[in-house]
């Protein structure tokens, strides 16, 4: 199942951070949220901003919070790597196999490292 894609970024040269949000229960809801540099410092930011958004925690809305880790834009290539000291190691197969499913990446080129 694809993932959700989840932007907030506001510079896309500066690079940044991402947390892993995975469903609970099952296959299907699981996010990806990513923000850059200038917006936010911390992995914690970020899960704060999307609950703020949302009105709701990530647990209540029936996901866990499953890693994290930097992200690089190199023209149409996205590079995934790095782990959140505050969530730990996103699972790369699990993140790579939904990013393929989905249609939102189709044009880049997806590296998790």
């Amino acid at each position: 199942m694809p993932l959700e894609i989840v932007s907030y970024v506001t510079n896309p040269g500066a690079g940044g951070k991402f947390v892993v949000l995975v469903p609970r229960g099952g296959d299907d809801g699981g996010a990806l949220l990513f923000s850059d540099f200038t917006r936010d410092f911390q992995h914690a930011d970020i899960v704060r901003r999307w609950e703020k958004a949302r009105g709701v925690s990530a647990s209540s809305s029936g996901r866990a919070i499953s890693g994290g880790g930097w992200w690089r834009m190199e023209g149409t290539r996205l590079i995934l790597y790095g782990q959140s000291a505050a969530y730990g190691r996103f699972d790369p197969v699990w993140v790579r196999a939904r990013l393929e499913a989905g249609t939102v990446m189709a044009e880049s080129r997806i590296d998790v490292l």
